[in-house]
């Protein structure tokens, strides 16, 4: 019977073993030449610089490389902000990235096209084919071909959703449409976001819906 475990024991090692191996290989031959990088979405953010190496080193203090899934450069240059982010995904499995350089954040599309330039202080994802950026602490909201369709005027905003987003100016809340146009003036104390065709709102301590 002892005999019989330790043959199943070792035919179930065998069977682990390529997969193990497979797993393993699966680092593409393209990224040997980088320090280090790290995939998301088949997009890869590499850091050639054998410095990057040495012990106590800040991810910051490097420029990043961004590779595409067969390991042709998309951009150079890129810099990571002080959370260690220079580059996200916008939308699972978009077509579109978010990415930072010393200029600021910017858009690329999957063909390696930027279509915003990096220019801006923050980058959101994509709600109903349009992104929120900021620029000196103002939001407002590009397309996915990087025009500005709602300026950066209001100091937050939320995403869109039945094709309104909630702003906030002054202090209160109101609603903006997809061609920046105030649909709702910022009256409200708090907003939630539209869902069939109704909003919960808040004014002076009280909850309702427009």
């Amino acid at each position: 019977m002892k005999k019989l475990v330790c043959l199943l024991t070792a035919m179930i090692l065998l069977t682990l073993l390529p997969a193990c191996a497979a797993e393993e290989a699966e680092e593409p031959p393209f990224l040997a030449q980088y320090a280090d990088w790290y995939e998301e979405d088949g997009w890869y953010v590499a850091c050639e610089d054998p410095a990057f190496a040495a012990e106590g080193h800040e991810s910051a203090d490097f420029d990043w490389t961004l590779l595409d899934e067969n390991g042709r450069v998309l951009l150079t240059g890129l810099r990571m902000d002080e959370l260690g982010d220079c580059f996200y995904g916008l939308e699972d499995g978009s077509d579109f990235a978010a990415f930072r350089t010393e200029t600021g954040w910017g858009i690329i599309n999957r063909t390696g096209a930027v279509v915003l330039e990096p220019q801006y202080d923050d980058v959101r994802d994509f709600d109903e084919g349009l992104a929120a950026v900021e620029a000196g602490g103002k939001w407002g909201f590009v397309d996915k071909a990087g025009a500005i369709v709602v300026e950066p005027l209001y100091d937050s905003v939320g995403y869109f959703s039945e094709g309104l987003a909630a702003v906030r100016s002054g202090g209160k809340w109101g609603f903006v449409d997809r061609t920046g146009a105030l649909a709702v003036e910022p009256l409200y104390d708090s907003v939630d976001y539209f869902s069939e065709g109704l909003a919960a709102v808040k004014a002076e301590g009280k909850w309702g819906f427009i």
